[in-house]
């Protein structure tokens, strides 16, 4: 049986509305959520009925369409985006991981933080 190709359906029924993996009832959220938090591996075999393409779209529509703004994953998006888009899922890195409870930010890395996002903004990037 060939892989389904992985897409996002955003039907108003499914989930309440909430972008999903196409032909299932899976949220992008949940299935990003996982993969933040346990890995790909853990994220296949948490749910079986995904194949890494469907992770890596999962990754790059909350990167791209939602207010995830993890500087990690838009320059995974920007650097694998035309790969993903061709479903060339061997020349896609895995998106990095990031630890969601981590450290409270220093007063500097805040600060950098303020000045990529002014840089980006003025640049036309967000």
């Amino acid at each position: 049986m060939a892989a389904t190709p992985p897409a996002v359906s955003l039907t108003p029924g499914v989930e309440g509305g909430k972008p999903c993996i196409a032909g299932t009832t899976l949220p992008i959220a949940a299935v990003t959520a996982c993969y933040t938090a346990a890995g790909l591996d853990e994220t296949l075999r948490r749910y079986p009925q995904l194949h890494r393409g469907h992770v890596l779209v999962a990754c790059w529509f909350q990167t791209v369409w939602t207010e995830v703004k993890h500087r990690g994953w838009q320059e995974w998006v920007r650097e694998h985006a035309k790969a993903i888009q061709a479903q060339s899922w061997d020349r896609v890195a895995d998106p990095p991981r990031f630890d969601q409870s981590r450290r409270p930010m220093s007063e500097g890395e805040i600060r950098s933080e303020i000045d990529r996002w002014v840089i980006d903004k003025l640049e036309g990037r967000i």
